[in-house]
């Protein structure tokens, strides 16, 4: 698929995104709209780009044996064009309105404030586009205390309470293994996107500002752990893989491995007694209601774990399976995605990435009848894209692009060498 296409027929076709996100949040929402049609240009600076494409070890090697970028910078970057902009130079700025002018969408992770100190703020850029949608993501937000404050996915974790309930019960507070405030903010952004588009196509209400905060959707994302604590007063702590209130439940060892079992109903205990040759287990007075079993959950998971041990993770998961309970072996990366139920949900995709060859990616989650997600067009070099939009969308004209360039406005792969 080339980075050209204009995916006609896409649920965002025809909508311009300019995307001026740096490491994960932005362009990871940059990224879903691409997937769903809109038309990305990712805005870099000159020479060495998005600072997450020196992101490494490890780095993706191109065949010649150079380094061609990190891996996390492929994670979130495909189906954009790439041009390489100077935003400390005033005639760089000017291209930044003119392409503000000509799109739907405009996101940035910049602090809070910087926007507007280099005239490109949600209020200037409104007067040049009244449609414009503008989404600034930042760590705190555009206003209070902490605005001017920076951080990264670990710093939400942390202070949001995310951090402080994972982890098991008597070790301390850990991040998940995975960006994860970084992945709720660029979902959350999204779908404010989203909700702005169709409300200057249905209500005529023009473009809008979009504040959002790394901190409040890492909060958001509590859920039931802050419902809780309003309803009760009660601050809901760390325990690992158990889920309170659901025993047996958590991860149990095998011979080779772990799985993740959830056997907590009446229903469910006395099917997974039943098949462990034990029904007398059932009436046993420790376990015999949801309460007690919690009440006593370190026997049972004791003695499960006792069985457990016996065989191997496949022997137990087929028994499980098949009597219906919910359960999951505990998986590595390369387990989940060689696995063949994800193979058939095409959740891995291959993008013919020049230079390099092959290049695997995980696929968008969102199944689409009608419209199916099926374009994935290869991350660009930095300021791949630059003559392109710079003489096809603004209309330059290619003496003035080689001006821009002589100056060091704008940049491509090899501008510096002609």
């Amino acid at each position: 698929m080339n980075v050209g296409d204009t995916a006609a027929g896409m649920p965002l076709s025809g909508i311009r995104v300019i995307d001026m996100g740096r490491y994960v949040a932005a362009p990871l929402a940059g990224q879903i709209l691409g997937d769903l049609g809109a038309e990305v240009i990712k805005v870099e600076r000159t020479g060495t780009g998005d600072e997450v494409r020196s992101y490494g070890p490890p780095f993706v090697e191109r065949q010649d044996g150079s380094i061609e970028t990190s891996p996390d910078h492929y994670a979130v970057n495909r189906n954009k064009k790439s041009v390489a902009i100077d935003l400390k130079s005033d005639k760089g700025i000017g291209l930044m309105r003119l392409l503000a002018e000509r799109s739907d969408v405009l996101l940035e992770n910049f602090k809070a404030g910087h926007m507007q100190r280099i005239g490109l703020g949600a209020e200037e850029l409104k007067r040049i586009n009244p449609g414009l949608v503008y989404c600034a993501i930042s760590g705190f937000g555009q206003s209070g205390p902490y605005s001017d404050r920076g951080g990264l996915d670990s710093i939400f974790q942390a202070m949001s309470g995310v951090m402080s309930l994972t982890g098991e019960a008597d070790g301390p507070p850990m991040k998940t293994g995975t960006v994860i405030s970084d992945i709720f903010c660029a979902l959350y952004s999204a779908i404010g996107v989203l909700s702005a588009l169709r409300h200057r196509e249905v209500n005529g209400g023009g473009g809008q500002a979009i504040d959002m905060a790394v901190l409040e959707t890492s909060i958001a994302a509590l859920i039931g752990r802050s419902a809780r604590y309003f309803s009760t007063g009660i601050v809901t702590r760390r325990f690992g893989n158990k889920v309170p209130g659901n025993e047996p439940g958590g991860v149990y060892p095998c011979s080779d491995g772990e799985f993740m079992l959830s056997a907590g109903t009446d229903g469910q205990f006395r099917t997974l007694m039943t098949l462990l040759g034990h029904p007398e287990m059932i009436e046993d007075p420790r376990f015999v209601t949801r309460h007690l079993r919690g009440v006593n959950h370190a026997e049972l998971t004791a003695w499960l774990s006792d069985i457990f041990r016996q065989e191997p993770r496949d022997h137990w998961m087929k028994l499980l399976v098949a009597s219906g309970l919910m359960c999951a072996p505990v998986n590595a990366i390369d387990d989940i995605l060689e696995d063949p139920h994800v193979a058939h949900r095409g959740m891995v995709a291959e993008i013919d990435q020049p230079g390099v060859g092959t290049v695997r990616t995980v696929a968008n989650p969102i199944h689409l009848s009608g419209t199916p997600i099926t374009r994935y067009a290869p991350v660009r070099a930095v300021g791949a894209d630059t003559r392109d939009v710079l003489g096809g969308l603004l209309g330059l004209r290619d003496e003035e692009i080689a001006a821009l360039r002589d100056a060091g406005v704008v940049s491509w792969p090899g501008s510096d060498m002609l």
